[in-house]
């Protein structure tokens, strides 16, 4: 019984020692991602103001900004000659 615990001691070991001189299966590299991560930032920063204009200053908003005017108003008026 002993001998068996020592052999699988023994082979763990050079399983361990097997796996720790062998090169990791990818290279990290810090330095390339931080500059892929900031030019992405600077992208969608150079990209935000034409889009959120585009979006704020389409017709549609100001259709519905008079449509809501017209509704207040409306209701204003119904509720004025209700009383």
């Amino acid at each position: 019984m002993f001998v068996l615990v020592v052999r699988f001691l023994l082979r763990s070991v050079v399983v361990f020692e097997v796996k720790r001189k062998m090169p990791p299966p990818h290279r990290t590299r810090p330095l390339t991602a931080l500059l892929l991560f900031t030019a992405a930032n600077v992208v969608l920063v150079q990209t935000i103001t034409p889009v959120y204009d585009f979006v704020c200053f389409l017709p549609y908003w100001e259709r519905r900004r008079e449509r809501r005017h017209k509704e207040r108003e409306a209701a204003l008026v119904m509720e004025s000659e209700s009383h």
